[in-house]
């Protein structure tokens, strides 16, 4: 297989984490690749660590630019790219050795525009985020809509396929024509915009199970940042996929859910938690019953206010593995190692991703507990698409 594989890394003030990003492209087992780094006016030494990694390696492309934000500056890689097929990755990021050589089988044995896989949080490869089982999906009216029901309007997050721009592999055309239309003032989303853009191009996608991709979660990073103007943004996203889809009202009812929930979580922010977005169905399992609640994050924390609300559901306590990390003002969260001295009926699982559960349920059996005392379902969107 010689076909080329164009790399587009956009770049700024990521020093501390660019030459770990770099390395993992520099060795992937796929080598036909050009690296095109683009240093987006950075004002720290990421731009002298890019033009080193130029002198030593002759795949690597360097574009020195000032300031013009991350859709100017992924464009701006676009230009150079000479492959078959592009794909991305941040600057703050990494990636598995393997990832390209996984991908471009993929789409070569399947012929496809756009090979989607998952990612991994920071270094943990036993949790695979953000993608959904196997597939190949032709690109019919039937198929678009799945795509884009699990893209925007998932019931739960065990449906979701990401818009993550850079867990995917595109044909060279499809990801030139797609990008060129994402305004360059919209960094907020982009990656959906391009996403959609390009299904609507494209002929068959192929969805796979598994992850190459190490997002590095930042608390610094752009999607950490709560702004003031969340309303704006979260607006001018929807205009834009409203216009995407302009040829295709059908699709109305997913963009109009994605809105509300993009906007409950930007209010769950602000307001410290007070707005619930997650919650566990079939509660009424529990009435009258003991119940421990695992977990103490987003979900924990909305299925513990959940269950608040119902006089009937008795929570005897509220533990998380971390349990030391959290401060909430309204509960106690207790160390794990406080099963064994409980009298409880039953351990709900408050986390959305199946690999974590099933992770958090084994870690519970080797403390002996038993399994039928072990609940877990996949959370639901507390706007859920009405399917």
């Amino acid at each position: 297989m010689n076909k080329i594989v164009s790399i587009v890394v956009p770049i700024y003030n990521v020093d501390g984490y660019l030459e770990k990003c770099i390395e993992s492209i520099r060795n992937q087992t796929y080598d036909n690749i050009q690296i095109v780094l683009v240093d987006d006016g950075s004002t720290d030494s990421s731009g002298v660590i890019c033009d080193h990694f130029q002198a030593l390696d002759g795949r690597i492309e360097v574009v020195h630019q000032e300031n013009r934000g991350l859709v100017a500056a992924r464009k701006a890689g676009l230009e150079i790219c000479n492959g078959d097929y592009v794909g991305f990755v941040d600057g703050d990021d990494y990636i598995d050795p393997e990832m390209y050589s996984n991908l471009i089988t993929y789409i070569e044995e399947t012929e496809a525009d756009i090979v989607h896989s998952g990612y991994f949080k920071n270094d943990n490869k036993d949790i695979v985020w953000g993608t959904v089982e196997n597939s190949i999906c032709e690109l019919n009216v039937e198929n678009t809509d799945k795509i884009l029901h699990m893209l925007m309007a998932p019931i739960n997050s065990v449906e979701l396929i990401s818009a993550s721009i850079w867990s995917k592999l595109y044909k060279r055309d499809v990801a030139l024509r797609a990008y060129r239309i994402v305004p360059d003032e919209q960094s907020y989303g982009e990656d959906i915009l391009f996403f959609c853009n390009a299904l609507m191009q494209s002929e068959k996608i192929v969805i796979v199970n598994t992850a190459f991709y190490h997002y590095v979660l930042r608390n610094n990073s752009i999607t950490h940042k709560i702004k003031r103007d969340i309303w704006f943004r979260e607006y001018s996203l929807y205009k834009h996929l409203l216009e995407i889809f302009k040829e295709n009202p059908q699709y109305r009812n997913y963009i109009d859910i994605m809105l509300a929930r993009n906007l409950s979580f930007a209010l769950r922010k602000m307001s410290g938690g007070k707005v619930r977005c997650y919650e566990y169905p079939d509660l009424e399992e529990f009435i009258n019953k003991k119940v421990v609640i695992y977990g103490a994050g987003v979900v924990g924390q909305d299925i513990y206010t959940q269950f608040r609300l119902y006089k009937d559901c008795n929570i005897v306590a509220w533990v998380d593995k971390a349990y030391n990390s959290y401060d909430l003002k309204y509960s106690e969260i207790y160390p794990i190692e406080i099963l064994s001295s409980l009298d409880y009926d039953v351990v709900i699982i408050a986390v959305s991703n199946g690999n974590l559960a099933m992770e958090i349920f084994n870690g519970l059996l080797q403390m002996k507990i038993d399994k039928n005392k072990i609940a877990w379902k996949a959370p639901v969107y507390t706007i859920n698409s009405g399917s």
